[in-house]
């Protein structure tokens, strides 16, 4: 795994700054990110503990789903805490989630998933993940301007 410290409670393996195109794309994304998230993002079962003081809480499958959208890569599952998060083709994970987990939480990437699974599952559905995915993938591609 390539460890790089980063500047914000994101995480520390994000990208290495000596990949400057993708370091620098994934940084404007993480910040689309940050003005996108709101409640209606949020995991429905998690929306009344959701707040603009973390506004990455509740907000782990679709955003896994914005940031393959940009990235490709794998989306991983921890269902232990249930969290998902994506590792690049070379291995590069990002979580840009994780700061909603308190320090010292140790997640496990212990099963790959499709946006497929992630979008129609019983549980996605219930959740309403494909609404809450659209929304956020067309907040933060109006910021990028895309």
């Amino acid at each position: 795994m390539k460890e790089f410290d980063f500047d914000s409670p994101r995480q520390a393996n994000l990208v290495p700054i000596n990949d400057g195109e993708r370091y620098y794309k994934l940084l404007r994304l993480s910040d689309a990110l940050d003005i996108s998230w709101d409640a209606d993002t949020c995991a429905e079962w998690e929306r009344d503990k959701w707040s603009p003081c973390l506004p990455a809480f509740g907000q782990y499958a679709v955003t896994a789903l914005v940031v393959q959208d940009f990235f490709g890569g794998k989306l991983v599952k921890d269902p232990d805490n249930d969290h998902y998060w994506n590792i690049f083709e070379d291995g590069t994970e990002c979580d840009l989630t994780r700061e909603q987990f308190a320090e010292g939480i140790t997640l496990l990437a212990k099963e790959d998933r499709t946006r497929e699974y992630m979008l129609s599952n019983e549980r996605s559905i219930k959740a309403k993940t494909p609404d809450r995915y659209n929304t956020l993938r067309e907040r933060v591609r109006r910021i990028l301007g895309e």
